[in-house]
């Protein structure tokens, strides 16, 4: 027996009455019938998985040792609802081993990122309106491990051991478990032990010292055939290709990370199987800063910016140093480095008793942050010190599942899914010499701005729990031959505990006049808080939440021929919210609780292979409406800086369609094509937040913009990525290298159009469409036993923000943000023994 997971096929509860009507079962069946479909996530009958060996068969779906994901790509074409899946092939083709390196093969999924903190991933628009960290609430895309949930962005931000397949499912999938979800949810997958003894070497070296180790062994425990074993390190270093004009070899953007991945795989027969995962990563890197771009200096209604960036430069004779986008160079002085680690265990247990599949899934995972900022970020200038939040992460994970036997009218599972976390997170923003004279109402310059910003402090703690229980059932009833039905229920009940503790200290005032200790504490209020005082220098605020989601499945799927599928769906899911908390203080009117949000998605599709599955093309068309939607706010202070708290949108919606094509017109050649045409915006959003163009217009009474008919944030109107490989296979061996070989050469190119990067749809957020070239060729022989690449990533050196905003720290309008990686190239030689 091979252990397999095949988690979140879509199936769903029977539709016993109409079952019993069509004159299929007796009376006698029906309460049989309905009892075994009540239970989750079903592995889809043996009869509609398309298997194949045979070397014309697309090798991105099916190859003759499958691994877990290529499985699943075969099972996938036979059920509702739209997946793509990047196999085992591809990922070593490319030399991907996270999953910010698998997206571009992901259109649909869509990811950001500041920083390993700060960062989110989105399908199909949703998922999360930021990149800004949420402490309160979970992101509306969950990534799994090897079934395990990383509710924690930044741990899929490492590199994986074993990475083998990455899946990415649109729409809710919360009927099939794990946690609730609102664009998709994300599946990673690593190999397991084998019982076969194995070794695997890998060595990659490139462009910036790029330097990648990765090593391996697996095998049976004692020469067993019941107890194997597998042991892998990874370990990556890159320089950093952002210098520092004050000091060249200073340069920021650098990469170190080590990963350790255990696992113990007991089959003692053929009916009960136990794999044990043992994990620990660490990365850090001295990133992330901004590449200054240019400043606001009139609002949108062209009034100017008093105050403004240029102004207060000219008070230390500073220019930012020019075309920083083009030269991949900053001007800014200080320290950055940051650094996580990831760590945990699971255990999970599959039992077979007379056709039915018990399974647990039991995982303990950690999560810890250690930024180090020392630095404006964005310019020459000394505004902050510190500017620093460290979170603690522990969660508990308990998934239990029954399957029904497979092969009957009736097929379904059920579950029951537990989950607990508990996050502390500590911060200290502490501002720098020259802050007083950057920040500081021009009135007052000098001694008063000075002492009532020069070191000020703002050092916080807070909290947040969690406690979900959801049981779920999902099933499908295969109503003809043809004809498959499926449904799903699930019910969460989510509890979260969340408060901020903080206090703002700073110079000694009282040598001051009354005028001057009142403007001082206004510039301080501004910074650190509202409720500031002289006397009561602290903050606080936190709440408690019980909330309920109830999540479903409606689907039918047809065969109008053995290749040919088509479906139409529909799902409802969402995510609950909680206690808005955050290292900072909350401003004036941001709301206390955050709703839940809550997504029903509209889906019909065809699912096709040709040519003897040489050809796989899919195709999806969707609507998603989205209600009280969380995003995120930035709001103005009076000083020029912004604060972030989260709010609820009202309304949202996003619609589009989806194209995969996979093919293999001939032995040698294989292609693919990914494509996602998406119009996601807001349909009702009146409260919204205000672009700092327009910060000029709020007034107390109305401090809001109308984004309804706005686009969302993050999201790209039109995505694609289209690439292909051409191999030869010499048959006869190669004399100086002993054994028949192939040689091969692929490239892979992804686009994406404009999209604005700053949830408040700011003019100066606009990022403009780019693509991104990637090529690699090599050889390696027919046996697998050694393979040597060369490759070039983003081949035509395209420089590019990932991230931009005018409301960037330290305000003045400053326009700036991160950027993507320039041309890397390197070789990788593996072997396996």
């Amino acid at each position: 027996m091979t252990i397999q997971k095949l988690s979140s096929v879509r199936s769903g509860a029977t539709i016993c009455i109409l079952r019993w009507r069509l004159g299929t079962v007796t009376p006698t069946r029906i309460l049989s019938i309905c009892l075994t479909a009540l239970p989750l996530s079903i592995i889809p009958r043996s009869a509609m998985a398309q298997t194949a060996t045979d070397s014309s068969v697309v090798q991105d779906v099916v190859v003759t040792a499958p691994s877990l994901s290529e499985v699943q790509a075969t099972a996938r074409q036979s059920t509702a609802g739209a997946s793509s899946i990047v196999t085992q092939q591809r990922l070593e083709a490319n030399q991907i081993t996270n999953l910010v390196q698998a997206q571009r093969f992901q259109p649909s999924l869509q990811f950001k990122a500041l920083n390993i903190q700060n960062l989110t991933y989105n399908i199909r628009g949703f998922g999360n309106a930021s990149y800004s960290q949420l402490l309160g609430v979970f992101g509306g895309v969950p990534i799994y491990l090897d079934g395990v949930y990383l509710p924690r962005p930044g741990a899929s931000t490492m590199d994986i051991v074993g990475l083998n397949g990455v899946e990415v499912l649109k729409g809710p999938q919360s009927t099939s478990g794990g946690w609730d979800s609102t664009g998709g949810v994300v599946l990673m997958t690593t190999a397991a032990p084998t019982f076969t003894p194995e070794q695997k070497l890998e060595f990659s070296y490139g462009s910036y010292n790029f330097a990648r180790l990765r090593a391996s062994i697996s095998g049976p425990i004692g020469g067993s055939d019941k107890a194997a074993f597998s042991v892998g390190y990874l370990n990556v270093d890159r320089e950093g290709y952002i210098p520092d004009v004050h000091d060249f070899s200073h340069r920021f953007n650098s990469w170190h990370d080590k990963s350790v991945r255990a696992q113990v795989l007991l089959q003692p027969d053929n009916d009960l199987s136990v794999r044990m995962i043992f994990d620990f990563s660490r990365a850090t890197q001295q990133c992330c800063i901004n590449l200054f771009n240019s400043a606001v200096t009139n609002y949108v209604n062209g009034a100017p910016v008093a105050n403004n960036f240029y102004t207060r430069a000219a008070r230390f004779n500073y220019t930012p140093t020019p075309n920083q986008l083009a030269t991949y160079e900053s001007d800014i002085s200080g320290y950055v480095s940051e650094a996580v680690m990831g760590y945990g265990a699971s255990a999970e247990v599959t039992y077979n008793f007379n056709g039915y599949t018990f399974s647990s899934l039991s995982a303990f995972r950690g999560y810890d942050y250690y930024p180090d900022w020392r630095t404006s970020q964005v310019i020459d200038i000394a505004t902050n010190y510190h500017t620093n939040g460290s979170p603690r992460v522990k969660s508990i994970q308990e998934e239990l599942k029954i399957a029904t036997p497979k092969g009957q009218a009736a097929e379904a599972t059920a579950g029951l899914f537990y989950y607990y976390e508990g996050l502390r997170t500590w911060g200290n923003r502490q501002y720098g010499t020259q802050a007083g004279s950057w920040f500081g109402n021009p009135a007052f310059l000098g001694q008063v701005d000075d002492l009532a910003l020069n070191g000020l402090t703002t050092m916080s703690f807070a909290h947040n729990f969690t406690n979900q229980i959801a049981p779920f059932i999902q099933s499908v009833w295969h109503a003809t031959p043809e004809l498959d039905i499926t449904t799903g229920l699930r019910y969460s009940y989510t509890e979260r505990e969340g408060s901020t503790w903080g206090v703002t200290k700073g110079a000694d005032l009282s040598g001051l006049t009354g005028v001057q200790q009142n403007a001082a504490v206004n510039m301080r209020q501004a910074l650190g808080g509202p409720a500031y005082s002289l006397t009561n220098p602290f903050f606080s605020y936190g709440t408690t939440t019980h909330q309920g989601l109830v999540s479903g499945l409606a689907s039918a799927a047809y065969h109008f021929a053995p290749d040919l599928l088509g479906y139409a769906l529909y799902s409802h899911g969402g995510r609950p919210g909680g206690p808005n908390i955050s290292t900072q203080f909350l401003p004036t009117g941001a709301p206390l609780t955050i709703k839940p949000e809550t997504l029903d998605n509209y889906e019909i599709g065809l699912k096709s292979s040709f040519f003897d599955q040489r050809v796989i093309a899919n195709v999806a068309a969707f609507v998603m409406v989205n209600r009280n939607y969380i995003t995120s706010i930035a709001a103005l202070t009076s000083l020029g800086t912004t604060t972030n708290y989260l709010a609820n949108a009202n309304a949202a919606r996003a619609r589009g369609v989806e194209v995969d094509i996979r093919a293999k017109p001939t032995e040698d050649l294989n292609f693919i094509f990914a494509g996602v045409y998406n119009d996601a915006r807001f349909t009702d959003f009146k409260n919204g937040p205000c672009p700092f163009e327009q910060t000029n217009q709020q007034t107390a009474a109305n401090p809001y913009c109308d984004m309804t008919g706005k686009p969302l944030s993050l999201v790209s109107r039109w995505t694609f990525t289209v690439g292909g490989e051409y191999s030869h296979t010499f048959d006869e061996t190669i004399e100086t290298l002993g054994k028949p070989v192939t040689t091969f050469i692929g490239a892979d190119f992804s686009y994406q159009s404009k999209f604005y990067s700053n949830p408040d749809d700011s003019l100066y957020s606009v990022i403009n469409g780019y693509g991104l070239l990637n090529l690699h060729a090599g050889l390696r022989a027919n046996d697998d036993s050694w393979n040597f690449t060369g490759w070039v990533h983003n081949a035509l050196n395209k420089h590019y923000f990932t991230t931009l905003s005018a409301a960037l720290y330290p305000g003045a309008g400053i326009v700036g943000g991160s950027v993507g990686d320039p041309i890397m190239a390197g070789l990788t030689l593996a072997g396996k023994f």
